[in-house]
């Protein structure tokens, strides 16, 4: 009997997958009458999608290089090991869906839905700048979802969100970009399962007003705490408003091997109701102009473990602590001096553990730990401060607004009894490796009986030799801490003037980048700035991005007046490593806004600047029309080092950089190389030198 039932069983899941169908539409050459079975025989609206019942097993795929101006709906559910699949078929870009016509749930939507995996999808708006409403892609009370590489855009509201008791949810390498409100967001609480959400290998930027991750609180009047939330390998940069990642609520929370860069109110908050929050691995750092990118706040129900972090380059606290059992143990932080405290354990902190951290300044100033007053850290049972390293000239500790040296602080409270006062030694901390160098007294004095976990975020073993180190790193001969590979950088930008206001950026994409390009733009004229605080040290300013494999961008903001900008392009990958192309200039003035094709009368090769150069130059050149034109660079006995450009270019006045490299990606040597450009009708060659 048993057999016969296996066999039925069996037959049964068979036939679910022989009559399971796969279902195309194309919004270019697809006709709703059609059956849609097959490529040639495909849909053509995603209306026919939306009210069109599917059955679990079945695949919907969208045709590459299509878009449709109307939301995606969401409205049959698959089955556990037999789910519905939406995704991509042919080449070309991913199929894509603007929120531009139907703004008020989405370009995606699903409710109450399960068991499906959605693919390899672009979501975006294009009307500019769109009402909060208008989300980007909408789960509401859905459960089992796989959603994998999809690419939002501009959304009003929030960017991706798991809304009103989403459960078992897996989020993995999506990119959110330049959204209003929340990057990706889940719900933390639940109505009737439990959350287990997970996010993962995805990037989030560029975020106005709140947060790029996050879990916010329900508002179901059935409001529970809901549990097991993962965000791991996850880069969050750019949040212009809060933080990276904002943890309201929930319990059982993993934030694992993140990186958080540049975000207005700091890295990671942890407030509300949120409980049971563990952080590791994560690296946090900033422009040291955006004074609160760096800050850890720890507060929520408590029961916070914070190990084996490195959080760097940043000028106001740290991390924050104000809230109960909390562990911070095997981290290093690291950040540039300013009248600020590292470490600030506050007024509602109950049971807190500090040990083996490295807490240093690059420039050796105002290196702090300090305590409010109102805390007894005489009481060991709930204090525990020990085996950490302190690097500052000044005194390290401050207790409510007294001053104290190690000693004194050590006399006075009985905490940091085997902490020391020590240059750290990093191996290279101007560069930003700050792993330890063999002189590093944090080598194998680490409290023994903190055991911080099997591997340090290098796969390092702990302990490596005699005993673990103190500080997120732990020393091994020969292991440094490398960045993942950096994409190349793209390179050959150029700039041309279109019309009033704009100026497109061309460049060639061989970044072999992941998660497309950043626009930064720097100028000389103030009232253009718009996030002043987010400027680097050589005037650049996060602009605006482009998306995955995009060769231009149009700026449409350049002035008719006298300004002179500059640009560059970021190439940009998961895990925040960056390379940068070359500048290029432009001077808006009334002369460049009336240039006409009869003004350019001839061609000319205008010249470079900086001549002499180091490490670049940019080479400017003119055409009275529509032409195809190579630049080269030769040395001086006329060998051919590097084509520059070759392609067409439209009348009018254009640029091109060379940054002293020859064809294979090799730095050249000092001395004097010709710049030629060609043309059908023309060649022209001048000399430049380079000095080293």
């Amino acid at each position: 009997m048993k057999k016969i039932f296996i066999i039925i069983l069996y037959l049964f899941i068979i036939s679910s997958f022989i009559n399971a169908e796969t279902y195309y539409i194309n919004k270019k050459t697809g006709n709703d009458a059609n059956s849609g079975l097959s490529p040639d025989h495909a849909w053509k609206n995603v209306q026919k999608t939306n009210d069109f019942s599917f059955a679990p097993g079945d695949s919907v795929l969208f045709s590459r290089g299509s878009t449709w101006n109307f939301t995606l709906l969401i409205k049959s559910s698959g089955e556990e090991g037999n789910p519905i699949y939406y995704g991509a078929y042919g080449e070309g870009r991913k199929p894509t869906f603007d929120m531009l016509f139907y703004p008020k749930r989405g370009a995606l939507y699903a409710k109450g839905q399960e068991y499906v995996k959605i693919e390899n999808m672009v979501f975006q708006n294009t009307n500019g700048n769109p009402p909060d409403h208008a989300n980007g892609v909408q789960f509401d009370n859905c459960h089992n979802f796989n959603v994998n590489r999809l690419e939002i855009y501009g959304a009003g509201n929030f960017s991706l969100g798991m809304m009103k008791g989403c459960s078992f949810f897996l989020v993995d390498s999506v990119i959110a970009m330049n959204g209003q409100n929340n990057g990706i967001l889940g719900y933390g609480d639940i109505i009737s399962h439990g959350n287990n959400l997970t996010v993962q290998n995805s990037y989030v930027s560029n975020i106005r007003w709140n947060d790029n991750f996050v879990i916010h609180q329900g508002r179901s009047p059935e409001y529970l705490l809901g549990e097991n939330f993962i965000f791991r390998n996850n880069y969050a940069e750019y949040s212009l408003g809060e933080e990276g990642f904002d943890i309201t609520d929930g319990t059982n929370i993993l934030l694992d091997n993140n990186i958080t860069n540049s975000n207005a109110q700091g890295a990671v908050s942890i407030g509300h109701t949120a409980k049971n929050v563990t952080i590791t691995n994560h690296i946090a750092y900033a422009d040291k102009k955006v004074m609160k990118a760096g800050r850890f706040g720890m507060a929520g129900l408590g029961d916070i473990t914070f190990k084996g972090n490195l959080v760097f380059g940043h000028t106001e606290p740290m991390v924050v602590v104000n809230t109960s059992n909390v562990k911070i143990t095997h981290n290093t932080f690291v950040w540039e001096s300013s009248y600020s405290d590292g470490i600030m354990v506050s007024w509602d902190a109950d049971t807190v553990t500090f040990k083996n951290n490295i807490l240093a300044t690059a420039d050796e100033f105002y290196g702090r730990l300090s305590v409010t007053d109102n805390i007894i850290l005489s009481n060991k049972e709930r204090y525990d401060f020990d085996y950490n390293m302190y690097y500052g000239k000044w005194e390290d500790f401050i207790y409510g607004s007294t001053f104290y040296s190690l000693a004194t602080w050590r006399n006075t409270f009985n905490q940091d009894s085997n902490s020391v006062v020590r240059n750290p030694y990093f191996l290279d901390n101007v560069n930003g490796d700050f792993t330890l160098s063999d002189l590093s007294w944090a080598i194998d004095n680490a409290d023994s009986s903190d055991r911080y976990g099997e591997v340090d975020m290098l796969g390092t073993p702990i302990p490596y030799g005699d005993g673990a180190d103190i500080g997120a790193f732990e020393f091994k001969p020969g292991v440094v801490y490398t960045p993942p590979a950096t994409p190349a950088a793209p390179d050959n930008l150029s700039i041309e003037k279109l019309s009033d206001n704009k100026v497109k950026l061309s460049w060639n994409d061989n970044s072999d980048n992941e998660y497309g390009f950043h626009i930064w733009r720097a100028v000389n004229d103030e009232s253009l700035v718009k996030f002043e605080e987010f400027l680097d040290d050589e005037g650049f300013e996060h602009l605006d991005f482009t998306e995955v494999n995009a060769t231009e961008y149009i700026d449409s903001t350049a002035t008719s007046e006298t300004v002179e900008y500059r640009y560059r392009i970021k190439a940009i990958n998961n895990r925040g490593n960056s390379s940068y192309t070359n500048i290029v200039e432009f001077i808006a003035t009334d002369v460049e806004e009336n240039l006409t094709e009869s003004i350019i009368s001839e061609f000319a090769l205008i010249g470079n600047y900086p001549n002499p150069f180091n490490p670049s130059t940019t080479i400017k050149y003119q055409t009275p029309i529509n032409a195809n034109v190579k630049i080269s660079i030769y040395n001086a006995v006329g060998e051919l080092v590097k084509i520059l450009f070759d392609g067409n270019v439209s009348a009018g006045k254009h640029s091109v950089n060379w940054n002293a490299k020859d064809k294979s990606g090799s730095s050249v040597t000092s001395g004097v190389y010709f710049y030629r450009i060609e043309s059908t009708d023309f060649i022209l060659t001048k000399k430049m030198l380079l000095l080293k």
